[in-house]
């Protein structure tokens, strides 16, 4: 069988029902660009009828019927099930980046994609909605400067110039004031959707911290903690003085992921401030 064949279709479907099914047990996303998952899931398939095993076809083997009896790489890789982090990038975040959070720190995917979880990738979706609804908002005064703009004969820039520019005519201050009113409205409007007690924002941050408590935490105790304290049972030593670190890495990560939020938020409407605008 040439190397490149395409499998049968019933190993093809195989493979499929098989990804779908251990993404939503891991809790991942298959890729959401569809031909990434197709390509993986052929390469499991055609592996299936060459070695009898969904040997992993994201690594070069010399002899692949001896590497599918090491177990190590077939899928879900031992990789995958031990940190979540699949290198074929077949079970990812919704957003398609690979899970590195339970990474040794020296792993060459932390390397290459840097720290990344379930919980911040729907924290990058939330922050893309929010600017797009706030830039939605802003539409209408940002059209109003275009026009002035025009107006003036001046080259239409994109964006808001935050502040004036000395240079310009007292119409031009003006009508920059009067525009940066109806931002602040538009920002006013939108704000407490995002950012109340009851917004969309508290609404995440409380998803994670559930997600921090219920999931992370529990697995990377058993992740690193049984198997530190397993190592020093096994070698004799007394594990009295040991503490995870766990707990206080999972609080620290919250603190960061509202810092990183809370800072896209504008501290106060421009105008807010007596005679600013005027």
């Amino acid at each position: 069988m040439s190397e490149l064949a395409k499998p049968s279709q019933a190993n093809i479907d195989k493979m499929w029902t098989y990804a779908r099914k251990y993404a939503e047990k891991s809790g991942t996303s298959l890729h959401p660009d569809v031909s990434v998952t197709e390509t993986v899931v052929e390469g499991l398939a055609r592996h299936i009828e060459q070695v009898g095993r969904p040997l992993c076809p994201c690594n070069f083997y010399p002899d692949p019927a001896a590497e599918a009896k090491l177990r190590r790489w077939i899928c879900a890789c031992d990789e995958m099930q031990k940190y979540k982090y699949c290198h074929c990038l077949l079970f990812v975040t919704e957003e398609g980046v690979p899970i590195t959070e339970y990474l040794p720190e020296d792993h060459e995917g932390r390397h290459a994609y840097g720290v990344s979880g379930l919980g911040e990738a729907e924290s990058k979706a939330l922050l893309k909605q929010y600017n797009a609804a706030l830039d939605k908002a802003m539409g209408p005064a940002q059209a109003r400067w275009n026009a002035f703009q025009k107006k003036m004969g001046w080259e239409v820039e994109p964006g808001f110039a935050m502040m004036p520019d000395p240079s310009w005519p007292q119409a031009a201050w003006q009508e920059w004031a009067a525009v940066q009113k109806v931002r602040d409205a538009a920002y006013t409007a939108t704000c407490a959707q995002w950012w109340s007690a009851t917004g969309q924002i508290q609404g995440y941050l409380k998803r994670y911290k559930a997600y921090l408590v219920q999931e992370r935490i529990p697995y990377q105790k058993k992740l690193i903690d049984d198997s530190k304290l397993s190592s020093y049972k096994m070698l004799n030593v007394p594990a009295d003085g040991y503490r995870t670190t766990t707990d206080i890495e999972a609080a620290i990560d919250y603190m960061k992921m509202a810092s990183t939020l809370y800072g896209q938020r504008m501290a106060d409407p421009m105008c807010r401030k007596e005679t600013f605008c005027e």
